[in-house]
């Protein structure tokens, strides 16, 4: 990264790295703003889950004439699926600390007077450093919306399970 105000940069290689940094910083925006449209949905379907799961028959399985409380184990653990899910997901959804940006008010009273390409390199160095935090918020929330889908699957799939021990509830083995 370039911390030498002293050296000259071509205004053309400036404009170009300006315009390419900002079209990374809208494209990590967009994406970060999808990732979170994700995980709202995500907390929506983790809520019917839990409807679906508390209607689910609180009935034991019978084997040989022996309780088996394996159906309640798996609504349980279901339970507390769901809840990671939720948690995780609303997890993903808080913001960090922002960068650091100039701001318009301060460019107007400090930057005014100096040459333009000067003026352009600063906020290159603050929009590379926005990029930078907003990519890694971007991953964050990507691994929170992975985990929060992942554990949605393991519910889902021992929900149909447990479906299943339910209708064969009353067969002895």
């Amino acid at each position: 990264m370039i911390d030498n105000d002293e050296i000259q940069l071509n205004d053309n290689n400036l404009e170009l790295i300006y315009a390419y940094t900002e079209s990374i910083l809208k494209s990590v925006n967009d994406d970060t703003n999808t990732i979170n449209t994700k995980l709202g949905t995500i907390i929506a379907f983790t809520g019917v889950l839990i409807k679906i799961t508390i209607d689910l028959p609180d009935q034991t399985l019978i084997i040989n004439g022996l309780h088996c409380y394996f159906c309640s184990i798996i609504k349980a653990i279901i339970f507390m699926l769901l809840l990671s899910s939720i948690w995780v997901s609303t997890l993903g959804l808080t913001p960090i600390v922002s960068s650091s940006i100039a701001k318009p008010s301060e460019l107007i009273e400090n930057w005014y007077t100096v040459k333009s390409e000067v003026c352009k390199l600063f906020i290159l160095k603050g929009l590379t450093n926005a990029v930078e935090v907003l990519d890694q918020e971007r991953a964050r929330k990507s691994n929170e919306l992975n985990s929060g889908i992942k554990m949605i699957a393991v519910a889902s799939t021992l929900i149909v399970i447990e479906s299943l021990l339910i209708s064969f509830r009353q067969i002895n083995f």
